[in-house]
């Protein structure tokens, strides 16, 4: 199944990454509504940001948003049950964007059963992510489900890759507002250093 909708507003999805939104639950509410609009017959859109020790031995929730944000810390719970293994294999996929589909082939035992069970709960037949790391210790994923098994194509993997990499930049200033380098105008202009 193909995700991503023929003609998608990229530009939106961007601005409401970089929003000057005060609280980061807002924050995280206002990207889901404005990233909705990219997938064809996404369901559930939702952003979980955790925040984890070395070793995972502490593994917290810090941002959850989307209409199941409930479930969505559940299936936390449930993963950092399973152990490093399954943390790992959720929270460091080899890219950037993953879908469940994809994880099953890495998850510890017990994890492909968590994943299906996750995913009836919700009513999908698959799940995308887009997996980020804006800071030590911090990691955050932006998911949608999907009625049918994802097959991104090349294309779609890489627009979402891009999305995911503003994605993380945006959490990273937000987490860190300090942590600004440099800015550019959308068309490559250096405007602040």
């Amino acid at each position: 199944m193909t995700i991503l909708r023929d003609r998608v507003d990229w530009l939106r999805i961007v601005e409401s990454v970089y929003r000057p939104d005060g609280e980061i639950g807002a924050w995280a509410q206002g990207l889901i509504d404005s990233s909705e609009r990219m997938f064809a017959d996404g369901q559930f859109p939702g952003f979980l940001g955790i925040e984890y020790t070395d070793e995972y031995l502490d593994v917290r929730p810090r941002v959850v948003a989307g209409q199941r944000a409930m479930e969505a810390q559940g299936d936390l719970k449930r993963t950092t049950e399973l152990g490093t293994p399954a943390i790992h294999a959720m929270f460091f996929p080899p890219g950037l964007v993953t879908t469940h589909s994809e994880l099953e082939k890495r998850m510890p035992p017990g994890g492909v059963e968590a994943l299906a069970n996750a995913r009836r709960d919700y009513g999908v037949a698959d799940a995308l992510g887009i997996v980020v790391h804006p800071a030590p210790g911090f990691a955050a994923v932006l998911f949608v489900g999907a009625p049918a098994p994802i097959v991104l194509s090349r294309h779609e993997r890489l627009r979402l890759s891009q999305i995911g990499l503003h994605l993380e930049t945006g959490l990273r200033l937000r987490l860190h507002p300090g942590a600004v380098k440099a800015v550019l105008e959308p068309s490559g202009k250096l405007v602040h250093l």
